[in-house]
């Protein structure tokens, strides 16, 4: 029994293996003159950490951006950007169209990080009667079947309070609040869309249709 013991023992050790000590990260092996004896010596060699390149780190997805009201505080004072063309949202009063972007991705970025914000607005003459549409980047798997990573809003300005207000917030709008295609078989009505329908089809700019903010990876 103790042979077969002290057999199995010699068979753990003699193996290398890669054991964790702290944040260090070795490899254990020895030299044996005899199968069934003690080992004569043991030996580390510190192997690379992930972080130093030589072992790939495993990938950590960035956190959800949740958004609240407050965080389209002060939308006009972002990056304007005229839209000329833009598809009318349902029962809108026409006015300029634009996009207010609150910053751009990095340069060489190939998707938009989060916490990425964009509203877009028909504007018709005091802020009150604006239409007010936005998309956060909130992050995957949100809306993993449409535009990957962004929700997208309906605001309305109040001037009692001077605040912006979130009237529906999601993967897409309530019956009526969508957009309406418009075109020579599109009918006097239009055809409903939802963000979707466009934002995922702008696969290769992560979502976003713009062209003054296309991504140049």
């Amino acid at each position: 029994m103790k042979a077969n013991v002290k057999a199995v023992v010699f068979a753990l050790l003699f193996s290398v293996g890669t054991v964790v000590l702290g944040d260090a990260v070795v490899r254990l092996g020895i030299t044996q003159s005899h199968p069934l004896r003690s080992p004569s010596w043991v030996y580390a060699v510190p192997l690379p950490h992930p972080s130093d390149g030589g072992v790939d780190a495993p990938f950590v997805a960035p956190p959800p951006f949740i958004a609240f009201a407050k965080d389209f505080e002060g939308f006009t004072s972002w990056e304007r950007i005229p839209v000329e063309g833009a598809m009318n949202a349902v029962g809108a009063k026409p006015g300029p169209t634009a996009v207010y972007v609150k910053a751009r991705p990095p340069p060489h970025s190939t998707r938009w990080p989060n916490g990425s914000i964009l509203v877009k607005t028909i504007e018709h003459e005091r802020m009150e009667e604006w239409v007010i549409h936005a998309m956060v980047k909130r992050g995957v798997p949100y809306n993993r079947d449409g535009a990957i990573g962004w929700e997208f809003f309906e605001l309305k300005y109040d001037p009692s309070d001077a605040k912006l207000h979130i009237v529906w917030r999601g993967t897409g709008p309530p019956s009526g609040h969508g957009y309406a295609a418009q075109g020579r078989d599109a009918g006097p009505g239009g055809i409903p869309l939802v963000c979707n329908d466009c934002h995922a089809a702008a696969w290769q700019n992560d979502g976003v249709l713009t062209p003054a903010l296309a991504l140049h990876p």
